[in-house]
């Protein structure tokens, strides 16, 4: 395995499992705040969120007239600042305002480091081997998913608050080390040229411009776009899975059962990758086996083998990631490199806007409770792959 992944692998692992730690300790601390712990943990939670669709378009700009190694050690170094100073305030009479005003700042650093980190990719990683590495980059996700809450929950009852901030900025400052050995090795484009000649405003119009041109990708996104308008009423309805079946907990086993998925998916699509001579996979038809996996949760529910009520949510996980990893493979392998931060951002953003529509429009179900709401989800994603895989043929075209 080359060392570029091998850091890559690191810094993003590493990162991952700090903002798993830094969600788990906090929302825990919020929620014993009497009195007005809703409040507190709703703020907390749509800060984040709020931040990212103001911030995350500017992040993809600065991502391609700047240069991405050091917007990713930077951007690492200071998380790992922001956690360190609360770990100094965790024992102060503001400690909850502390932590809001803390994932603020978290929110607005990775509003620049996340297009980053994915633009990054194509300049440090082999064409042909980006479709692996995203694979095993996914899987890694999935699993500290399954183990990084129990690992919190471990950190924080062995050392406290305080310690697992420490902890969590030790995280973000060594995936900032990793990634100080990073070589780039594709050297096709001349973005520093390119950068030097374009003000901040242009590029982002030229964004824009780009990826309305080009007319498979944005059909793409399009697509991805209304899915996640579905995928957000499946979030909706996932935590009510505990009133539709009989199992104790259901939510929980739903939950891992996805996450099994997820590995799952990660794992078949480099399988599956390393039979394919064109080092790409057509994803539409897993679109449509994501849908189909929803549309068989309402007849598995009727049986009373836990295997078989979980069976629709494994599926559900392993389509979805295959979906997701070679959507990402596509954009990193087909877009410009000296678009790549806008895209990435652009697409979060047109992500991030599709779901609170998807959830609001969710929330007006008569019954939320009735299972078979998960066929009207699922159906939803068939109909948008089948009419989306008819309109990149014709953009091919």
């Amino acid at each position: 395995m080359r060392k570029n992944q091998l850091l890559l692998y690191f810094g993003k692992w590493t990162s991952h499992f700090g903002n798993i730690i830094f969600d788990y300790a906090n929302s825990v601390f919020l929620t014993q705040v009497r009195g007005r712990s809703a409040m507190l943990l709703a703020i907390y939670q749509s800060s984040e969120t709020i931040i990212n669709i103001f911030f995350n378009v500017i992040g993809g700009v600065l991502a391609d007239f700047s240069n991405r190694k050091k917007i990713l050690i930077i951007t690492d170094v200071i998380s790992g600042c922001i956690c360190f100073l609360l770990a100094l305030l965790t024992n102060t009479i503001y400690v909850d305002y502390i932590i809001i005003i803390a994932n603020i700042l978290l929110a607005l650093v990775y509003s620049f480091n996340s297009p980053t980190y994915k633009a990054i990719i194509k300049e440090m990683i082999l064409k042909d081997d980006i479709g692996v590495y995203n694979s095993i980059s996914s899987a890694g996700v999935e699993i500290l998913g399954i183990i990084g809450p129990l690992l919190a929950l471990i950190i924080v009852n062995k050392i406290g608050a305080e310690g697992a901030m420490l902890f969590d900025a030790g995280t973000f400052w060594a995936s900032a080390i990793a990634e100080c050995f990073l070589k780039k090795v594709n050297i096709d484009v001349d973005i520093d040229n390119f950068r030097s000649k374009n003000d901040f405003f242009k590029m982002l119009v030229e964004g824009f411009q780009y990826l309305y041109n080009e007319k498979k990708i944005f059909t793409l996104i399009i697509i991805s776009a209304i899915v996640n308008f579905f995928l957000a009423g499946y979030n909706l309805l996932l935590p009510y899975v505990n009133s539709m079946y009989k199992y104790n907990e259901f939510y929980s086993k739903a939950l891992t059962a996805e996450a099994i998925g997820g590995i799952l998916g990660s794992a078949l699509n480099s399988v599956i990758l390393k039979k394919t001579k064109k080092k790409r996979i057509e994803i539409m038809p897993f679109l449509t086996l994501t849908g189909l996996s929803l549309v068989i949760v309402p007849f598995a529910s009727r049986y009373s083998v836990m295997f078989i009520c979980g069976l629709p949510f494994i599926l559900f996980g392993t389509f979805l990631t295959i979906y997701n990893i070679n959507f990402m493979t596509i954009i990193q392998t087909n877009v410009s490199e000296q678009y790549l931060g806008r895209v990435f951002s652009i697409i979060f953003t047109i992500a991030v806007a599709f779901m609170p529509v998807g959830s609001f429009t969710f929330s007006r179900l008569k019954n939320i409770t009735d299972v078979n709401n998960f066929l009207s989800i699922g159906v939803g994603i068939v109909i948008v792959s089948i009419l989306g895989g008819l309109a990149i043929r014709k953009s091919s075209k």
